[in-house]
């Protein structure tokens, strides 16, 4: 079975979680999740270890430098042809969290798979310049979604250097 393909909308503390949560499923699942800053926050080079709790072939890619919305570079309906479902993290509450997993996961699997091509080749056609980060992330953590916004927060206040 090839691995559901869903998209989180932000790399805040909620989208984080949403990737999180994904990666503790037990089938393989790759994780797009799209934030308006070049790198996630709070990414540290070579951070990313194998992890022995994510399920094999699953995935979780940063794809930053883009903005999602109606007057952003790409809108949530033209993510749509490209994943077999979208998340946009924008709740506060790990219930809306969990019902937005869920109901992502039920949708991708009740759609008859098809082949999806890759948002890089859309996002390279509309000229949009964006950042990748392919296994930046060592997810998942077990984290609660009130430990990721800690992380979010810490990590703001770290000025980083190039």
């Amino acid at each position: 079975m090839s691995p559901l393909r869903i998209a989180a909308v932000s790399a805040n503390a909620a989208g984080l979680y949403v990737a999180d949560l994904l990666m503790r499923c037990a089938m393989p699942i790759t994780v797009d999740i799209f934030d308006q800053a070049p790198a996630p926050v709070g990414l540290r080079p070579n951070a990313a270890q194998a992890n022995t709790k994510q399920t094999s072939r699953s995935s979780v890619r940063v794809i930053g430098n883009v903005t999602i919305g109606a007057d952003g570079d790409l809108s949530i309906e033209s993510l749509k042809p490209f994943y077999d479902a979208v998340i946009v993290a924008d709740f506060a509450s790990e219930a809306q969290a969990h019902g937005a997993v869920a109901a992502a996961v039920g949708i991708a699997k009740s759609k008859a798979k098809q082949a999806l091509s890759d948002i890089t080749h859309a996002l390279d056609a509309h000229g949009v310049a964006f950042t990748e980060w392919r296994d930046a992330l060592s997810l998942p953590t077990d984290r609660t979604l009130a430990q990721w916004q800690e992380v979010v927060r810490v990590a703001r206040g770290v000025p980083v250097c190039v």
